[in-house]
């Protein structure tokens, strides 16, 4: 079945690069920044939100509710979290214990079939926060990697393949490159 909804290396990669570097230029002209700060910390956020989008894409390409799967998926995002951790200064333990409780949790919680987002989002923000707490992290850090994972790693995954299919059920090619688009966006 053809999928143009699943993003490639390449576009993973320069969606967390343009992302990286939007948050880091427009971040720091908020903050009070001149230009050319602006432009720096837009360069290295493009750098790490690159590799970054690229690590992710590696990490989720997993798929599947097996216990390896979810296994395996858990342990590339702990890999990846605890990579951009040390990159960024930050504690590599409570980066890789996080992003892996928030990736087990989040895939223990959507099988509940819990419906409400909010209560979805706000277990795994516990989970995650309580993790890097207890990894010497923070907790604030921890419940945001929760909300993050929970949101884009398994809930939107799951309304796009649904979109995806009904759009494919349909024979809608502009529907098609439009979630495409979509997903390179939310990415």
């Amino acid at each position: 079945m053809l999928s143009l909804a699943k993003l490639t290396a390449w576009e993973a990669t320069a969606a967390g690069a343009v992302g990286g570097f939007a948050g880091g230029f427009s971040g720091t002209l908020l903050n009070g920044g001149d230009l050319g700060q602006a432009f720096k910390a837009g360069v290295v956020g493009g750098i790490l939100g690159g590799a970054s989008g690229f690590l992710a894409f590696a990490a989720g390409s997993i798929t599947g509710n097996s216990i390896n799967a979810i296994l395996e998926r858990m342990g590339r995002h702990a890999f990846v979290n605890a990579w951009m951790s040390g990159i960024q200064g930050q504690n590599i333990l409570s980066g890789a214990l996080t992003e892996g409780a928030s990736s087990l949790g989040g895939a223990g919680l959507s099988s509940l079939n819990i419906e409400n987002v909010g209560l979805l989002t706000a277990g795994n923000d516990v989970i995650g926060g309580t993790v890097s707490v207890i990894g010497g992290g923070k907790f604030a850090n921890g419940a945001v990697t929760g909300s993050f994972t929970m949101l884009f790693n398994h809930l939107v995954q799951e309304v796009m393949e649904q979109v995806q299919n009904t759009l494919l059920k349909k024979g809608s090619y502009f529907g098609m490159q439009i979630l495409r688009i979509v997903r390179i966006e939310l990415l």
